[in-house]
């Protein structure tokens, strides 16, 4: 009997015994979309089927066409699916997720602009999972000092996309994509409102230094710092 990808997606939770809590939490979002999901009112992301897939060894010829074997099997040696992919708990009371964030070595050449606005197009080369933090968006390794000691080269900046329109929060740490003689020159500064109307300041991590104030028109895309991760000594 042929079945649509909604149904196998409930297939697949109750021959795993997933709660919608569980992996609504593993995939980064709430509960009511993926029953939305689940219903077929909402549509699977690419991100969310490429989560499914890595987090829990799903097939994925039996997720999209249900041809084939639910699971992937295990190579040999290896854990069962089941056991290897048993979900997380979720803190008590808490309202963040344990999510699983895509990392991207570097942005693409298009830019910071295309990671933010279409990461369904970026093949990330890992994914972490961190208990207890904000939702995020992603983690891009940093390649440039600008924010040293606070993030330095090869640090990692879990960031959470925010449209460059909308206010940024002022004080806090950004993931800038800036047109610099149209090319786009990815950054991570302080945000403060500039003197100029319709401007920007940007500051790095020394206090002392002067900031740079810029049109806002030339931000392409912008992400809220969440966290960041230290590599090579330290952590959050």
């Amino acid at each position: 009997m042929k079945t649509t990808l909604p149904e196998r997606l409930k297939l697949f939770r109750k021959e795993l015994r997933l709660t919608q809590d569980a992996v609504a939490a593993r995939l980064g979002i709430g509960k009511s979309a993926l029953s939305m999901i689940e219903t077929g009112h909402t549509a699977l992301s690419a991100r969310n089927r490429d989560l499914l897939i890595r987090a829990y060894g799903i097939n994925p010829s039996w997720l999209d066409n249900g041809l084939g074997p639910m699971l992937t099997e295990p190579k040999e040696g290896a854990e069962s699916t089941k056991d290897l992919f048993t979900p997380l708990p979720i803190p008590e009371g808490g309202s963040r997720y344990r999510q699983i964030i895509p990392l991207y070595e570097t942005a693409p050449p298009e830019g910071l602009s295309q990671l933010l606005h279409h990461p369904e197009t970026i093949q990330p080369t890992d994914h972490l999972q961190i208990p207890g933090l904000p939702r995020c968006d992603g983690a891009l390794r940093i390649h440039d000092d600008g924010m040293s000691p606070l993030l330095r080269r090869g640090d990692l900046a879990l960031y959470r996309s925010i449209t460059p329109e909308t206010d940024p929060f002022w004080g806090d740490m950004h993931l800038l994509g800036v047109e610099m003689e149209d090319e786009e020159y990815i950054t991570v500064r302080y945000l403060r409102p500039g003197k100029q109307e319709g401007s920007l300041e940007l500051r790095g991590a020394d206090p002392t230094l002067p900031g740079r104030e810029i049109d806002r028109n030339r931000i392409r895309a912008m992400a809220r710092i969440v966290a960041g991760i230290r590599i090579g000594g330290g952590g959050l």
